[in-house]
């Protein structure tokens, strides 16, 4: 017996083999697999109100939630595919003659969108959900994805439309506040005269939609002599939201008919059969969409773009009926002749196998736009072929709508326009009208993102170590641009022109729309000419909108590579809230604050303390997803209500106490700033005790023992109460009522304005200190980004000759600028030291002197003219010389090469200093200094005798320094910034293009300035045990 053993071995292993190959490629069936049935089953999970909001943000959490887990290593090839085959499901209707029960779930694929969903998971994006990691998710979390992926229409009247569909206006003006748009109404297309196309045959279809009648005689049986409100015979051409009341009236028999193809009405008809009686909505829900600066975008086209990409497959349109249908008609025989280019599935790991590593894979059409000319593709696609990257976004939407609606007498519609229910926290987007197989803007725009980024996001994987679907997604949807500002989303519309206008789109939108008649089962007969026709239609109504498409907020930098963005929020966030507040209004001023502080191990961490009695309602999290999912009403409502100021200040100070010592145990250096932020409910502040000295003393206290945290003030009514809470009285901000995005934005911008943090963690929480030899720092910053770093005083104050050093890690060069009194030194024009524009406070600043000489190791080289400007109120003005700003003038290469224009060692002053409270003096009027670090070279900042001219260490002015990328990468023939080059791969690399660095240090001190306070605290306990004695 024991020698069958083998062999029942052998056959248990190849049947788990084929058991789990069988599972490589799921196959979508017409029903809700049972992964998703949680998402409608459990009101929890279906009621968005319970999810998180409908952000890019959120999105790009949770595919950053998969993508640490470390059981689980899936690149971006097979995560964008799994996410589509676990969470995403089109078309999915409700019914509404039906009740839900726990055996009944009236919800169904049957939607127009889920029969192109279906052939392109079939057949053009493979993948499986199967190796998903589930229980990395919580059932919200998955809830989130599924209704973020999966296009569909809620269409049917809810009961909440006259509340909701008059407000969308309101809202959409609301969230384009950054710039001014005008509003397009969707109109009835034009009907002008018939006009021959040499393209097709006499008699037949044309491109701009209109028919030659004598050709399709059946189109008049819509003629209906007396029609009311028709023309000639024939049904009303005005849009349907338009139309008398009367059209949409019961019959005879009291039942409202279904509406026919070709009468511009919506069906009303369902997958169960028979009429329905339920009215339509007239803003229905569409979902699926998700909400950022740039505008409302379709999410599932967005990620299918980016798994096509990834897995790219031109397939030949024959072949692919084939496989679809098991043969193929006569008509399709003549029109698709077998492709010499290729007739099967292309796979681009077979492919590269034969072509190197470095070759596009056989059977993708083209090879991905080059990173220096992303913005202007060449395309070439075998005719009669179907490329996945475009059927998965824009063609295959067009070829959608010129099947459903280019055989209606109304002709293709496109850009129907919608809201969102709130701006703050979106959770629902609502179309302006119902949609009834058109295009709303949201399709327009996560089609148009999608194609872009499938078409270049192959040849960024293949130069680029590691690249994470999340870096694509965060780098295409700010202001720096995916390796480069030219592709960035605000210019989505100047990177379409290309695409549109080619004839690739035409092509390709006519050779899905041929496989694509064949699986909608609401779509009528029709033959190559008028497929033709109806899809150069779609093409040419989507090039005239685009034209028109608004872009919500615009590109806030030019493609200047040298121009300096501002930093990123990352910022230690207290924020200490009176459970007083409603709960709505709370959570809309948490969220945005999380949503504009991003959140993230990359970003700011946030922890939620209850201001009446200090309970941690959230502890320290570096994820926006633990936040939403805590924060809820049943818990809120059972925490203490009230504001506790001295208290909290003592809370505050053990949680900061205890960090220091953290500090110390781990020899952290440094890290984000820290801030609390306290939004009380009530008119006053409540404290032990009514003597206002004794709290300004404690918190005279904290700030000495902890001199590295900013405390701030958000509330209604004046701001006086609270001055004398805060060191700048600028930090206390009004809420205005109504108007939470207005009254945070100051607040987001100061917040961004603080200095990171560079410490002695010898010094602990006693401040004491203990020697050491050397402490380092690391840090990343962008090409064209910039860090900003605060010393205080009171870790160099008894020191004699504490040494600063900024050494390079070869990730390419940066400029590093320091200063004892301008508190942001910047070397770049473009963003320039002028700060203080937060919340329309005002400052003025002037630009740099020049300096005779600059040094390099140990040579002089001839001097070099800086340049000088002004500017009064951010962002600052200034006029400069050159390109840049500077004099151009190369130095000789060093290690790192001919690096740039920018000049190795030059220093500025600024005009309005010294500081207040400051004696001429005292002020060194050559205010900062900057240096160019090339590759791996080190600079030491001198600091000698640091604070030999001041008495106290408050008085004591910190050093402040700067880190600006100006270069990425390891030069070579490509040059720098070239995608090749990058080799940022560490945990802290939120893009592969960061530049490493290191700042370390040796010789800081430790001095409080606690023992100062100290007769004071005594003498105000005296006077309080006098008072109370008499």
């Amino acid at each position: 017996m024991w020698q069958l053993r083998p062999v029942l071995l052998l056959c248990l292993f190849l049947f788990s083999i084929s058991s789990i190959s069988s599972q490589q490629h799921d196959k979508v069936k017409a029903s809700i697999p049972d992964s998703l049935l949680e998402c409608y089953k459990y009101p929890m999970y279906f009621n968005k109100d319970n999810l998180l909001p409908m952000t890019m943000n959120t999105l790009i959490s949770l595919v950053r939630k998969i993508e640490d887990y470390q059981s689980y290593a899936m690149d971006m090839r097979t995560l964008s595919s799994a996410l589509l085959h676990r969470f995403r499901l089109d078309g999915i209707e409700r019914n509404p003659n039906v009740m839900q029960t726990d055996y009944v779930v009236p919800y169904t694929p049957s939607g127009n969108e889920f029969f192109k969903y279906k052939l392109l998971m079939d057949t053009l994006i493979p993948g499986s959900s199967y190796l998903f990691p589930n229980e990395r998710f919580t059932p919200i979390e998955r809830s989130n994805l599924h209704w973020m992926l999966s296009s569909s229409v809620d269409k049917w009247e809810r009961g909440d439309e006259g509340a909701t569909c008059g407000r969308l206006a309101n809202y959409e003006q609301r969230f384009a506040n950054s710039r001014p748009r005008q509003r397009r109404e969707a109109k009835p297309d034009p009907q002008p005269k018939p006009v021959a196309d040499p393209q097709l045959p006499a008699g037949t279809w044309v491109a701009n939609g209109n028919r030659d009648e004598s050709a399709f005689p059946d189109l008049n049986r819509n003629y209906q002599p007396g029609l009311p409100g028709g023309v000639n015979g024939f049904p009303d051409s005005r849009s349907p939201l338009d139309r008398p009341i009367d059209r949409l009236q019961p019959d005879q028999s009291g039942a409202i008919p279904d509406r026919g193809l070709y009468d511009g009405g919506f069906p009303r008809g369902n997958r169960f059969g028979g009429d329905t009686e339920y009215p339509l909505s007239a803003c229905p829900v569409q979902n699926g969409v998700i909400m950022t600066k740039w505008g409302a975008l379709k999410a599932g086209s967005l990620i299918a773009g980016i798994a096509a990409g990834m897995q790219p497959q031109v397939v030949n349109v024959r072949t692919l009926m084939q496989a679809r249908t098991g043969g193929v008609s006569s008509v399709q025989r003549n029109n698709f002749q077998q492709s010499s280019y290729n007739t099967a599935f292309q796979s681009p790991i077979n492919s590269r196998r034969t072509q190197g590593a470095q070759s596009v894979p056989a059977g993708v059409g083209r090879p991905a736009v080059p990173m220096d000319n992303a913005y202007q593709p060449q395309l070439s696609i075998p005719p009669n072929s179907i490329d996945n990257k475009w059927a998965a976004t824009l063609a295959g939407d067009l070829a959608q709508l010129a099947l459903l609606q280019g055989p209606s007498q109304y002709g293709v519609r496109l850009g129907i326009q919608g809201g969102w229910n709130d701006t703050l926290i979106p959770k629902y987007y609502f179309l302006r009208e119902p949609l009834k197989d058109s295009l709303s803007e949201a399709d327009i725009r996560g089609d148009m993102d999608g194609l872009l980024l499938a078409l270049n996001v192959y040849e960024w994987s293949r130069q680029t170590t590691n690249l994470k679907l999340s870096q694509i997604l965060d780098m295409y949807y700010s202001e720096r641009g995916v390796f480069d500002k030219n592709f960035r989303v605000c210019r989505r519309n100047e990177l379409m022109q290309a695409l549109t206008q080619s004839n690739t789109l035409q092509d390709q939108t006519q050779n899905f729309a041929f496989i694509l008649q064949n699986e909608l089962t609401n779509s009528v007969n029709l033959e190559e000419p008028a497929i033709s026709a109806f899809s150069q239609t779609a093409v040419s109504k989507l090039n005239s909108y685009i034209a028109t498409l608004r872009n919500d907020a615009a590109c806030w930098t030019n493609g200047d590579p040298n121009q300096v963005v501002e930093p990123r929020p990352g910022v230690e966030l207290y924020l200490v809230i009176d459970c007083s507040w409603d709960f709505f209004e709370i959570q809309r001023i948490l969220w945005y604050l999380i949503d504009q502080l991003e959140v993230s191990k990359y970003g700011s961490s946030v922890t939620l303390l209850n201001a009446k009695d200090g309970f941690r309602i959230i502890n320290t999290t570096e994820n926006s997803l633990d936040v939403l999912n805590q924060f809820n009403r049943t818990y809120y409502y059972s925490y203490a209500r009230g504001f506790d100021f001295s208290r909290m200040v003592s809370v505050l100070r053990d949680d900061f106490r205890y960090l220091q010592d953290h500090e110390r145990i781990n020899r952290i250096s440094g890290g984000r700033p820290r801030a609390v932020l306290f939004i009380p409910a009530q008119a006053g502040v409540q404290s032990y005790s009514d003597d206002r000295s004794y709290t300004w003393q404690t918190l005279q206290l904290f700030r000495n023992q902890i001199p590295d945290v900013n405390f701030m003030f958000l509330s209604y009514g004046t701001r006086d109460k609270y001055q004398s809470y805060v060191q700048d009285p600028r930090d206390v901000f009004t809420l205005q009522q109504g108007d939470i995005q207005t009254s945070i934005d100051p607040i987001i911008a100061r917040l961004k304005d603080l200095q990171k943090r560079l410490i002695n963690p010898m010094c602990g929480s006693n401040w004491y200190g203990e020697w050491y030899d050397n402490m380092q720092y690391i840090g990343y910053v962008e090409p064209s980004g910039i860090n900003y770093y605060k010393i205080s005083a009171n870790y160099f104050y008894n020191s004699q000759n504490p040494r600063i050093r900024i050494q390079g890690q070869g990730y390419g060069n940066l400029m590093v600028c320091y200063s004892r009194f301008n508190t942001h030194p910047n070397g770049n024009n473009s963003y320039s030291n002028n700060r203080g524009g937060y919340g329309g406070y005002q400052s003025s600043q002037t630009g740099y002197s020049s300096q005779s000489s600059y040094q390099q190791g140990q040579r002089n080289y001839p001097g070099q003219n800086g340049f000088s400007g002004s500017g009064s109120n951010y962002p600052g003005s200034y006029s400069a010389p050159g390109s840049n700003g500077y004099q151009q003038q190369q130095p000789p290469s060093s290690s790192g090469g001919i690096f740039s224009s920018i000049p190795q060692t030059f220093s500025g002053s600024n005009n309005n200093y010294p500081p207040p409270g400051l004696s001429s003096n005292t002020y060194n009027s050559r205010d900062f200094t900057c240096k160019s670090l090339l590759s791996s070279d080190i600079i030491e900042i001198p600091l000698e005798d640091p604070c030999a001219s001041y008495d106290y260490a408050y008085q004591c002015p910190p050093l402040y320094i700067s880190v600006a990328g100006t270069s990425s990468g390891v030069p070579h023939s490509g040059g720098y910034n070239a995608p090749s080059n990058f080799r940022c791969s560490d945990e802290g690399c939120r893009y592969p293009d960061m530049i490493k660095y290191i700042i370390s240090h040796e010789g800081l001190s430790c001095y409080s300035g606690v023992g100062t306070l100290l007769p004071s605290v005594f003498l105000m306990l005296v006077a309080l045990l006098w008072t109370t004695s008499s």
